[in-house]
């Protein structure tokens, strides 16, 4: 499964010799991808030593700042929902890459690792570039492992002059922390490289993919690994795929629209993670009739309850439709049945199985 780490970059504010038009830009990236990342069923990670640098010296984004970097940049931004999105992501210590990698430092037999391109290091500030060179060294003897994170990793950045499309990291590996890591690398010459994403509109390509790669067999996994991606503090509850999820996923044709194949897995996952109100996807009973004073729909063998809630609101307007199975002793825990897929359009129907 795909996985993201964001270069500071994006989270540095331009200094005060900066161009208006280059103030806009850099706004501009930075409010896409935040909201992008948000809205992504896939883990991303940031590099929390390079943000405390940041702070340090005064380059990362605080109110006022960004408040004069609107101004200077004449547009209109709602800098207090910017603020909150930054800080919520970039100060996060559950996302930082070294939190999670298997690699907690390493040291090369040269004098650094070898980065290239170098500029992916040089046009960040001095203060960032060790603490970033030293979180790639981290990356890259994790994905020399095997560690999954590591291995399908991409970084995610502004583009290069040069056109660049991947990070290489290089370099003697001399020593490791923990020890253990050093047997599970393949050598100690050390060569990793890492894509780069540039546009936030090209992650939708990597829904789909996921979701044809695994098959019918492995949806459920998928939607647990995002769940406990997306939302570290959680304990996803189990799930289950109806009889006819997969063939509906087929016959509405929503694996077909990239857009609506990640809102999907986002709120699968949402789901599990007991986190869908957190979502704007109109969940409401499936009633037993159109009344709108009819009981919700409850399966008599295990009194699942039936609901219904929005994935897409505009073209083929997707629906998708669930039980939630209450928990019976300790032997059976509190479920989620995936049942079906609709369009807005089609008739209302639930299977039982």
């Amino acid at each position: 499964m795909p996985s993201f780490v964001v270069d500071p970059i994006l989270c540095t504010i331009p200094g005060i010799d900066a161009e208006p038009s280059e103030v806009a830009r850099w706004l501009a990236a930075l409010q896409e991808w935040l909201v992008a990342l948000e809205g992504s069923p896939f883990a991303w990670r940031h590099f929390l030593r390079c943000t405390g640098a940041l702070v340090e010296v005064g380059r990362f984004p605080s109110f006022d700042s960004l408040r004069a970097a609107v101004r200077r940049a004449g547009v209109d931004i709602n800098v207090g929902v910017l603020l909150q999105r930054l800080t919520r992501f970039f100060q996060d210590e559950a996302r930082d890459l070294q939190a999670i990698t298997a690699t907690n430092c390493a040291v090369v037999a040269e004098v650094a690792p070898a980065i290239a391109p170098r500029e992916l290091l040089t046009r960040n500030l001095p203060e960032v570039r060790e603490p970033l060179r030293d979180g790639l060294l981290c990356l890259a003897c994790d994905k020399a492992a095997g560690e999954d994170f590591a291995r399908e990793a991409r970084v995610v950045t502004a583009p290069f002059a040069g056109g660049a499309k991947a990070v290489s990291v290089a370099g003697t590996v001399e020593l490791v922390d923990p020890e253990s890591m050093s047997a599970r690398l393949s050598s100690r010459a050390l060569r990793e490289s890492f894509p780069f994403l540039f546009n936030p509109g090209d992650l939708s390509a990597f829904n789909r993919e996921a979701v044809l790669a695994g098959g019918e067999g492995a949806f459920c996994a998928l939607i647990t690994s995002i769940a406990l991606a997306t939302f570290p503090d959680s304990r996803p509850i189990a799930s289950s795929l109806g009889s006819q999820l997969w063939q509906s996923l087929e016959k509405s044709r929503i694996l077909e629209d990239a857009f609506s194949t990640g809102k999907l897995l986002r709120i699968c996952s949402a789901l599990l993670a007991d986190r869908v109100e957190e979502l704007n996807v109109d969940r409401r009973p499936k009633r037993d009739t159109d009344s709108p004073s009819s009981g919700q729909q409850t399966r008599s063998s295990d009194k699942a309850k039936a609901w219904r809630l929005t994935i897409t609101k505009k073209g083929a307007a997707f629906r998708l439709h669930y039980w939630y199975i209450p928990a019976r002793g300790e032997e059976q825990p509190e479920q989620i049945e995936l049942a079906n897929i609709l369009q807005e359009a089609d008739p209302v129907f639930i299977p039982e199985r």
